[in-house]
C-alpha cells in the first residue's frame, strides 16, 4: 500500500516537473514582455571611476570569470536550497530564492546540484556576456540576475537576450533595474544574455 502510493508520487511528482520544464523553455527567461527597445538610462548614473579609474582595470581580470556554487538538496523540505552566486572581484551574481530551483531532467532529483556562471567579454564586438550551467534549471519563482557593467570600463550598454539561434533580443526596459554598478533583471530560467554597445 505505502509502495504504490509512493510510485503514484514519484509519478505525479515526474509529470509536474516535466511540464513545469515544457512551459518553461517555451517562455522567455526574462519577467514581462520582450520587446526590440534600448535601454536608455542617465548617464549620471554611472560611476566608471570606481572601477576603472583608480586601481580597476578590467585587462588585469582574465576572462572568462567562472564562479561556481553547490546547492544542496533537503530531503526534509523535498526542496532544494537557494543561495547565492558571486564573484570575488566584480558585482556580478546569481540569486536563488529556496525551494524554487528545478533540475535539469538528466539530472537526478534529490542529488545536489553545482551550478555556474560565467562572465565572457568580446572587446572586438564591445560585448560582455553571461551565461550558466548547466543548461535545463528553471524556476517556479523568478530568479535575480546582477550583470556588472562597470567591467566593461564605458557608458552604460543595452542588455539583449540571445535565443537558441544565436539571436539578440533587446530587453524591455521595463524589466530592468539599474544602479551604479549593476543591471538587474529577473530570470525564470538559464539562457544567455549580453551586455552591448551599439
Amino acid at each position: 500500500m505505502k509502495q504504490a502510493k509512493f510510485i503514484r508520487n514519484v509519478i505525479s511528482g515526474l509529470l509536474c516537473l516535466s511540464l513545469l520544464i515544457l512551459i518553461g523553455c517555451h517562455q522567455n527567461p526574462i519577467s514581462g514582455e520582450v520587446r526590440d527597445q534600448d535601454l536608455s538610462i542617465r548617464q549620471s548614473d554611472l560611476n566608471l571611476q570606481e572601477y576603472c579609474g583608480k586601481g580597476g582595470n578590467r585587462d588585469s581580470l582574465a576572462f572568462p570569470l567562472v564562479a561556481t556554487k553547490v546547492f544542496p538538496y533537503n530531503p526534509n523540505l523535498n526542496e532544494y536550497a537557494g543561495g547565492e552566486i558571486r564573484f570575488n572581484d566584480n558585482y556580478s551574481s546569481f540569486i536563488l530564492k529556496a525551494g524554487t530551483l528545478i533540475p535539469p531532467p538528466d539530472h537526478p532529483w534529490g542529488d545536489d546540484i553545482s551550478i555556474s556562471m560565467t562572465i565572457e567579454m568580446d572587446s572586438t564586438n564591445g560585448e560582455l556576456r553571461f551565461s550558466f550551467s548547466p543548461d535545463g534549471c528553471v524556476f517556479t519563482e523568478p530568479a535575480i540576475l546582477r550583470m556588472d557593467y562597470r567591467l566593461m570600463c564605458s557608458g552604460i550598454p543595452n542588455l539583449y537576450y540571445i535565443d537558441e539561434q544565436g539571436e539578440y533580443i533587446g530587453v524591455d526596459p521595463g524589466d530592468i533595474k539599474v544602479n551604479h554598478k549593476w543591471i538587474e533583471i529577473k530570470i525564470h530560467h538559464f539562457s544567455r544574455y549580453a551586455l552591448v554597445y551599439a
